[in-house]
């Protein structure tokens, strides 16, 4: 496993942000017990 140190900044939700999460949340499902569901931005945004 490779470390870095970055920054970490924490910022304020708004939509514009909606395709990132989706595609965070799919990349990252099989570490929270594998799902089959997909995450699309427009059901981030609701």
């Amino acid at each position: 496993m490779e470390l870095t140190k970055r920054k970490i900044e924490i910022i304020e939700y708004h939509e514009g942000l909606a395709a990132g999460v989706a595609e965070m949340w799919n990349l990252s499902r099989d570490g929270w017990g594998g799902d089959s569901h997909i995450t699309t931005e427009e059901k981030v945004r609701i």
